[in-house]
């Protein structure tokens, strides 16, 4: 997607395959200052918000709050109680997670009813860009394409309630390690989920009697280890 020097929010464009969970993500190429922004992202039918989101290091001063609109429209609030800047002038700021349909094609997932907000309160919105969300069955991901795609692993939701979903492409005699820190780097539990036939998983686990708070999440898969901060909402 080509952005000119405007205040812009856009879906970026992606190639995925059936079934498969994936962050859909929502950039911003801003001249402004912005403090705050509202949107409505509006699916298509061929894809499901699955109540699990992710913010960019460009909204680190800023609370995020997303709603259901309806049934396939959900709506997304960021502001900062400071009234601190969005920090940087173009990249990421949110990436919610959806899960694609059986239904391959290509789909348009649109924006509406878009605000920018700068330091005097103002809409400053130059103008809102549709994505394209092309679904493909897994047999068709070119080489190059599914060796960047194996590399992912989802975890979610985030904030979570006791129980965390695990998505991962696992390869044989590879079995997936999860660990769980405290804020005091105290590992307080671990699973090990043991190795399948190659392929895209998905796993869920309870993570024990563990208080409300905040966690680190290690997940080990053969040479590959993610990092993830987690919140335990109860």
């Amino acid at each position: 997607t080509e952005v000119t020097s405007e205040n812009i929010v856009f879906v970026k464009d992606t190639t995925i395959w059936v079934n498969q969970i994936f962050p859909l993500t929502i950039e911003m190429s801003n001249t402004d200052t912005i403090v705050g922004f509202q949107l409505d992202v509006e699916l298509p039918t061929a894809i499901e918000y699955i109540d699990s989101f992710s913010v960019s290091s460009r909204l680190k001063s800023h609370q995020v709050n997303i709603k259901y609109i309806n049934e396939n429209t959900v709506r997304i609030l960021s502001y900062s109680i400071t009234n601190s800047p969005i920090t940087g002038k173009s990249g990421p700021v949110v990436r919610i997670f959806c899960r694609a349909s059986k239904q391959t094609g290509v789909f348009e997932v649109r924006l509406k009813n878009g605000i920018l907000a700068n330091p005097c309160s103002c809409n400053v919105l130059d103008s809102l860009r549709n994505g394209l969300i092309q679904i493909i069955e897994q047999n068709d991901i070119l080489d190059h394409n599914e060796r960047n795609v194996k590399t992912e692993i989802y975890l979610y939701p985030n904030p979570f309630n006791g129980q965390l979903n695990i998505n991962f492409y696992s390869y044989p005699k590879e079995p997936v390690k999860i660990y769980f820190y405290n804020i005091l780097g105290e590992m307080i539990f671990h699973k090990i989920f043991p190795s399948e036939q190659t392929g895209r998983k998905e796993k869920s686990t309870m993570v024990g009697n563990l208080p409300s708070g905040n966690y680190i999440v290690i997940i080990k898969l053969g040479s590959k280890c993610i990092k993830r901060k987690i919140t335990l909402i109860k």
